[in-house]
């Protein structure tokens, strides 16, 4: 798991994002749409660089 500062990193805003919440990133083509979208690519993205 990933760590900030010695304690696992779970980004707080993670917990509320507006049900119409869009991302964009550089990495992607396209946009994500919903929170539930854009908490899986954030999350999927902390396992990616855990080991960085």
């Amino acid at each position: 798991m990933a760590t900030y500062m010695g304690r696992p990193y779970y980004p707080w805003w993670l917990d509320k994002l507006a049900d119409d919440a869009t991302g964009e990133g550089a990495a992607m083509q396209g946009v994500l749409q919903g929170a539930e979208a854009v908490r899986s690519v954030v999350l999927a993205g902390r396992a990616v660089y855990e080991h960085l």
